[in-house]
């Protein structure tokens, strides 16, 4: 799937992954290819994605959007 990152003042990655890991407001969840779509508020905590190797971001917050294998995450960084 395609994950685009962006933050306020920048764009932090764009490409293939094969997973995705967030801080929900209702908790922790895990986003993998052909996910259903999906809108969801981010909480502070680290938001990972996964491709050849595992990158961490640590967020204060912000949101997710997954929609037909897009996936794209507006964050605030700690």
């Amino acid at each position: 799937m395609k994950l685009s990152v962006y933050s306020p003042e920048k764009t932090l990655f764009e490409g293939e992954v094969l997973s995705i890991s967030a801080p929900g407001v209702e908790g922790r969840f895990e986003v993998l290819d052909h996910h259903a779509a999906l809108l969801s508020i981010l909480k502070e905590g680290e938001f990972v994605f996964k491709n050849d190797n595992e990158q961490r971001i640590n967020i204060k917050g912000g949101f997710i959007n997954v929609i037909r294998n897009q996936v794209t995450a507006c964050i605030e960084e700690l």
